[in-house]
């Protein structure tokens, strides 16, 4: 009678026996295989699982779990897990936000000028949301705020006295030689 594993096959040899190696997955654990004892691959950390999926110890073997929400699982197996950039769809985000990609989500900012929760953005009250129309400042005052909204570009500063209104300026008209633009209050 052989005294080999069970996972290992018995080879007949004149007047004795000889075991066979122990399977990929298990180690020979007496050096002399009579004893296969699985490896555990996720608690020794010799997986391939990414560092965002699940490791299962299997006889023999192990698996990987999928990869968590706001990450793709690029080889179908768990294995690489690669954050979904959700602002490449331009759609995420209300028209007048700006949507901030982060690893596994994403957030959604109203721009300036507007409030909200990114989803849905309000205009301001007072805030200048476009139609600014530019002409020289005589005051050679210098606009102290830059706003962004999804209609307008430009720079903008507040009335002295009067809080609740802006002075706008598109970019760039007194850049690179070109005229300054005329105060308009909006």
């Amino acid at each position: 009678m052989d005294n080999c594993d069970p996972l290992v096959d018995c080879i007949n040899t004149p007047y004795s026996f000889a075991c066979g190696y122990c399977p990929s997955g298990y180690v020979d654990s007496y050096r002399d295989r009579t004893r296969c004892d699985d490896i555990d691959e996720c608690g020794d950390g010799t997986h391939n699982c990414d560092a965002l999926a699940t490791c299962t110890n299997n006889p023999g073997s192990f698996a990987c779990g999928g990869c968590p929400a706001g990450y793709a699982d690029t080889n179908s197996d768990g294995t690489l897990c690669d954050d979904i950039d959700e602002c490449a769809d331009p759609f995420t985000c209300n028209a007048n936000a700006t949507c901030q990609n982060s690893n596994g989500g994403f957030a959604c900012i109203c721009n300036n000028g507007f409030e909200g929760d990114g989803e849905t953005c309000s205009v301001i009250d007072g805030a200048p949301t476009g139609g600014c129309s530019c002409r020289v400042d005589e005051s050679g005052g210098r606009p102290f705020a830059i706003a962004l909204s999804m209609l307008t570009l430009g720079l903008f500063r507040w009335r002295r006295g009067q809080p609740d209104s802006f002075r706008c300026c598109f970019f760039g008209l007194r850049f690179f030689g070109l005229r300054s633009p005329r105060r308009v209050v909006v």
